[in-house]
């Protein structure tokens, strides 16, 4: 069975005269069919987690992969399509407008999703092994089209959905700022865009509209971006990082560096300058930043070191990992522990506009059923056994996907996906 920083999904294949599903892949992982006491179960990916969902528990609206960034969350469901909500900055929910939503819209144009990863005001999608990006880019493979919603002012500029040129076999996608990644058949890894402060991990800081090579790296089983660096776990349980504060020691990299003495590694998160991992036995390794708790162990300042690696305490049985300025992971059991610049309502002792560094993991409270878990700016989302979304944290540009603006500490349904 694979491995990767996606959830792993396991239903069954419903009764004679409903609908097959299709196998999916989403998050960091390939899709497979397997036979088990007869019956034939599908593999799918999530975002960030390792989990099964049973047959008994599925949804009658089935959402298979979840993933956010700073301002807004996507996710994948059952029937291939893609949905996203919160702000829409340069296009970034990809339903051709620039109107925040509250509540999911439909990507327009994407069917057959099988993956998505959420960027910087950006996001792409797999579909039979190409990708499909939309929102914030820096070039456009194709001129503008009537109705591409084109904020000015900012860098970059939205160019509506296209094909990336040049992959047709991806089994996972990352997306950052102004620069995403993909994993293809045999381990491989991809990126296109900015290539500022070595983001396409190719050696150079050139940039490109065109997929190109990452130096180096094979047997990538899982990929995730973030504000401007990029890590791939390799199969042999190690992680190779590239960008702007890939190196331990905060130093930028334009060619993949191992990170010294992480191995067993087996699933990923990647922040805007914390890295974290997931080793074997379930116990979480962070290094980067970790001024506002970002390492969980209890300390209020780290050092940066290339040698430096931070145990986050009082977890050992993680399964899934999301990360940004936050980090949180999925525990055995399906609670949710987070740790670092954790969003909360405005008034609540925050000391930066609602966000309060939490320097040890805690509980989300009323969460026992996560199977994967996503962070974003100032919220946080998971997916449950139950094919439901939920989130919870701040709320200003619809970022909880409930139709409200309203902030809640504690998780509430995503409309239309829980």
């Amino acid at each position: 069975m694979s491995e990767a920083n996606g959830a792993r999904i396991l239903w069954q294949k419903p009764s004679t005269g409903s609908a097959p599903r299709r196998p999916l892949i989403a998050g960091c992982i390939a899709a497979a069919v397997l036979l088990i006491g007869g019956a034939t179960w599908y593999l799918t990916g999530g975002t960030d987690a390792a989990a099964f969902i049973p047959a008994n528990a599925r949804p009658a609206i089935r959402t298979v992969a979840i993933s956010a960034s700073g301002a807004h969350t996507c996710a994948v469901l059952a029937d291939g399509s893609v949905r996203c909500w919160g702000q829409n900055l340069q296009g970034a929910l990809g339903d051709g407008t620039a109107t925040d939503s509250r509540k999911p819209v439909v990507v327009r144009g994407v069917s057959g999703a099988t993956a998505v990863a959420s960027g910087f005001d950006s996001g792409c999608a797999i579909t039979s092994g190409h990708v499909k990006c939309w929102g914030r880019h820096i070039q456009a493979p194709r001129p503008p089209q009537p109705g591409d919603p084109v904020v000015e002012g900012q860098p970059g500029r939205d160019i509506g959905l296209h094909d990336v040129p040049g992959i047709t076999d991806a089994v996972a996608v990352s997306d950052g700022t102004l620069s995403a990644c993909a994993i293809v058949t045999g381990g491989a890894v991809k990126c296109w865009g900015i290539g500022e402060d070595g983001r396409l991990g190719n050696g150079t800081l050139t940039s490109s509209d065109a997929p190109v090579n990452v130096v180096g790296v094979t047997g990538a089983r899982a990929i995730a971006s973030g504000l401007s660096d990029t890590c791939a776990l390799i199969s042999d349980g190690t992680v190779t990082c590239w960008g702007e504060y890939a190196k331990p020691n905060y130093q930028h990299s334009a060619t993949p560096f191992t990170i010294p003495h992480l191995t067993g590694a087996t699933a990923i998160g990647v922040g805007s300058d914390t890295f974290c991992a997931i080793v074997d036995g379930g116990a979480v390794k962070c290094w980067g930043d970790g001024g506002d708790g970002q390492f969980g162990n209890g300390q209020t300042t780290n050092p940066r070191s290339a040698a430096a690696l931070f145990s986050v305490q009082g977890i050992s049985d993680a399964k899934a990992i999301g990360a940004i300025d936050h980090m949180c992971v999925v525990v055995a059991g399906g609670e949710v522990k987070c740790w670092g610049r954790v969003p909360h309502h405005p008034g609540s002792d925050d000391r930066d506009h609602g966000y309060t560094p939490q320097y040890r993991p805690a509980a989300v409270p009323g969460l026992t059923d996560a199977v994967s878990v996503t962070a974003g700016g100032a919220f946080t989302c998971a997916l449950l056994t139950s094919g439901a979304v939920t989130c919870w944290g701040r709320n200003e540009r619809g970022w909880l996907g409930n139709g409200t603006t309203t902030d809640s500490d504690r998780p509430v349904g995503v409309t239309g996906l829980s």
